[in-house]
């Protein structure tokens, strides 16, 4: 067994499942999720970092929840977050925990034992490559979620559609933050119409007032998508045949999971949400646009 600790945010949370799901097939063993940072008390006042709920459930994946006997085979956790926090730190009252860094090797991903419980964030598709096509049908919404999407989603499949995605809001907060401005969409646009032939372009965010301040004199119309849920936007997304993503994980999840065999995906070239942060390996077939701002 492989317990993987889900936290909050769903781009994140599937950097996450992905990584102990790959870990699991390869031991073929099954794959467990620990809610118990999500479930513990009480919870930072701080928005940032996405929904205390473990959305990941509502996707066709196929591990469930941990019970608490099968975390406390691994570790002990109270419940009561300042305190657990301590555990955490000090690494207490552990055993068979792993926490495994990005910037480590593949190889070394795949020595890590099984009976693990695994604390780690793998935001590269080297370490869970080989298991896409398995992703590709996890990762999917389940039906009773998909019921205010469904119209937008057949009219979305029958259009040379292009997923526009803006992230502003909570990154905004952060100090050093690295948010993408109008002319890398400006950019984007242009090289997206160069290789689809009649684009229809919808746009996704979290500022979306600031897109249609911002956006409106690109030269194209564009659709702005509003009143969805996170994971309503993102089975949208990745729905699209086509991409212009932003530097997040959530838009990151976009291209990766669109299984359209020709689609063209554009992302920036520093995919950071620091200015000053290491950039992630992104998959060779996207197209990437440098920021003149970025060293």
């Amino acid at each position: 067994m492989i317990i993987v600790e889900i936290g909050r945010g769903l781009g994140n949370s599937m950097y996450v499942y992905a990584g102990g799901k790959a870990l699991a097939e390869h031991h073929k063993t099954e794959l467990k999720l620990d809610t118990s940072y999500l479930d513990s008390w009480p919870r930072p006042k701080h928005k940032f970092g996405g929904s205390w709920d473990p959305v990941i459930e509502k996707y066709n994946i196929s591990s469930k929840r941990a019970t608490k006997k099968e975390v406390r085979k691994f570790l002990f956790r109270t419940g009561f977050r300042p305190l657990d926090r301590l555990l955490y730190k000090f690494k207490l009252l552990e055993k068979n925990v792993v926490r495994f860094s990005s910037k480590d090797s593949v190889e070394n991903f795949y020595k890590i034992p099984n009976d693990t419980y695994l604390i780690t964030y793998l935001g590269q598709d080297k370490f869970f490559g080989k298991i896409k096509k398995i992703l590709q049908k996890e990762f999917t919404l389940k039906e009773e979620y998909k019921e205010n999407i469904n119209k937008k989603l057949e009219k979305i499949n029958i259009e040379n559609s292009v997923s526009i995605h803006v992230r502003r809001g909570d990154v905004l907060k952060l100090k050093n933050c690295y948010v993408l401005g109008k002319d890398y969409y400006k950019d984007a646009i242009e090289k997206m119409k160069k290789k689809v032939k009649n684009p229809v372009f919808y746009v996704f965010s979290d500022e979306v007032d600031w897109c249609k301040k911002n956006l409106v004199d690109l030269g194209v119309n564009l659709n702005f998508v509003e009143g969805h849920k996170d994971y309503e936007d993102l089975e949208l997304m990745k729905s699209c045949k086509n991409n212009i993503l932003a530097n997040s994980s959530f838009s990151w999840w976009a291209g990766y999971l669109n299984n359209n065999s020709k689609k063209v995906v554009i992302a920036p070239k520093h995919f950071s949400m620091f200015k000053n942060g290491k950039s992630l390996e992104l998959p060779k077939d996207w197209i990437l646009i440098k920021d003149i701002s970025i060293k």
